[in-house]
């Protein structure tokens, strides 16, 4: 079911950390543990810097905002010369709620503009829940890397 609030997406600036901390406090350790494929109770300095080391056309990061307060992350690094990795996350009491889809939506387009023509997405092995929801989203298992998911930038996310 989407979400009745009212959301904006704004891009991240670089060295931005408050989003990102304000996402990852509103995780549970589970989320977590299935967000970062291991226990990360909280994100370190070198962590921070690395996500918030964003320059366009390479690596980008956007937030869903209710108000003033951040509900979700999603960003994309490019690693070809085409693709690029994609990692969303949104607090855990906006789960269902249609937050994630439209970060993600957000992110193809921007990746799309950027020459990104898939976007592929890491899932850990218990996360059945995402596996399912990126099904729905028209991504495709990759055809090589189990856990990995490929989402197609040339149109918009079902």
């Amino acid at each position: 079911m989407d979400t009745s609030l009212p959301i904006v997406v704004t891009p991240l600036r670089p060295r931005e950390p408050h989003p990102l901390l304000a996402v990852h406090a509103g995780l549970s350790p589970r989320s977590r543990l299935l967000r970062y494929h291991a226990p990360t109770p909280r994100l370190t300095a070198s962590m921070l810097r690395r996500l918030t080391d964003l320059r366009p056309g390479q690596h980008e990061a956007y937030a869903a905002w209710h108000g003033h307060r951040a509900l979700g992350i999603v960003r994309w690094t490019r690693v070809g010369h085409d693709q690029a990795e994609l990692a969303v996350e949104v607090v855990d009491s906006e789960h269902c709620r249609g937050v994630g889809r439209q970060l993600v939506r957000h992110a193809t387009r921007s990746a799309h503009r950027a020459g990104i023509r898939r976007l592929v997405v890491d899932v850990h092995a218990d996360n059945r829940p995402v596996r399912a929801w990126l099904h729905r989203m028209g991504a495709e298992p990759h055809p090589s890397e189990p856990g990995r998911y490929v989402v197609p930038t040339w149109g918009e996310p079902r």
